[in-house]
């Protein structure tokens, strides 16, 4: 099954995994206390064959153009309640991908992706294999700035191989990562498991807001 983006994100920051700060948002004040006088962008949901994803979208700051987006999102859905993500903005910096697959043929694999140039390695791969992905990626990509920024990538594909083997998910896609010079955010993510989300009762409010405890992206059960 797939797991609501809200809950994939909360996955991801209990094992100390960066996420942008995101909530599912159901009017334009609802989107505007969420912005509380910050940055945003408004994601609209988008129902494929492979489930939700989510619309691109642009920079949102002030009451005015926040309103106005969530009412043109509003007018596309007149006969339903739309479903909106709201996240704050995240500057633009390199977006890359993470992602691993339980089904790969030669036993599953974490692929560290920059456009169409892949590093992949067993999963979960030991610091050095990780080391090396960012060194693969970096030869033809400039990809990081320093031994720090290095270490940093290293140790998050290190621990998205880690939270894969140990929830035992069939599927991850971590899409993009933004990274900047000290730090990364996780702006996208889709999770694959054979059971439903387990996470802390601590959660449960801000993963789900607006359709209850047993909803997956695939509809309500």
């Amino acid at each position: 099954m797939l797991w609501d983006i809200i809950d994939a994100f909360e996955l991801l920051k209990e094992h100390d995994i960066r996420t942008v700060r995101s909530r599912y948002v159901d009017s334009e004040e609802d989107a505007i206390a969420f912005a509380s006088g910050r940055p945003i962008v408004l994601r609209e949901s988008v129902t494929g064959r492979g489930g939700d994803s989510w619309s691109a979208a642009e920079r949102l700051e002030g009451t005015h153009k926040i309103r106005h987006a969530y009412e043109k999102i509003a007018a596309r859905n007149s006969s339903a309640l739309p479903r909106v993500l709201a996240q704050e903005w995240v500057p633009e910096g390199t977006d890359l991908s993470i992602e691993t697959r339980a089904d790969d043929p030669g036993g599953p694999m974490i692929r560290l992706r920059l456009g169409n140039h892949i590093a992949q390695r067993l999963c979960p791969p030991a610091e050095p294999d990780a080391e090396a992905m960012v060194d693969e990626l970096h030869s033809g990509h400039a990809l990081v700035r320093g031994a720090h920024q290095k270490r940093m990538l290293a140790h998050l594909v290190c621990k998205v191989g880690a939270l894969v083997d140990k929830q035992n998910l069939t599927g991850l896609d971590l899409n993009p990562v933004r990274m900047h010079e000290n730090e990364y955010v996780v702006l996208g993510a889709t999770i694959e498991s054979a059971r439903k989300p387990r996470l802390h009762r601590r959660l449960a409010p801000d993963a789900h807001d607006r359709w209850g405890e047993e909803y997956t992206p695939s509809g309500r059960q």
